[in-house]
């Protein structure tokens, strides 16, 4: 409903181009004319933290883009998979310690 909304504004204001925001989805493919290839910069200080965990995303992106649809698709529900067992035990930890003798909840 939002997009057909975006549209017919699009449409009344006579824009050229409506950007969809990042991914090639199939419904995106059916009105596309071309494409642009969108780069983010990030500026960090040299010995910052976030130095290192922005290095290691870039590659691991880098890393997944040259692989096959197949073992993207793999590499994807494998973090799924990782990201539920992560949000599970961080519920568990919520929670806290459980009285001796309970079993937990399935």
């Amino acid at each position: 409903m939002l997009f057909a909304c975006v549209l017919e504004e699009g449409f009344e204001h006579r824009v050229q181009t409506i950007d969809m925001g990042q991914g090639e989805a199939a419904y995106k493919m059916g009105f596309a004319t071309g494409s642009r290839e969108a780069t983010t910069l990030w500026i960090v200080r040299a010995r910052h933290p976030a130095r290192v965990a922005l290095s290691t995303a870039m590659l691991a992106r880098r890393a997944i883009k040259a692989l096959p649809t197949e073992r993207v698709d793999a590499v994807r529900g494998r973090a799924a998979a990782l990201r539920a067992r992560a949000e599970a035990l961080l519920r568990a930890i919520r929670r806290g310690p459980r009285p001796p003798g309970r079993r937990p909840a399935e």
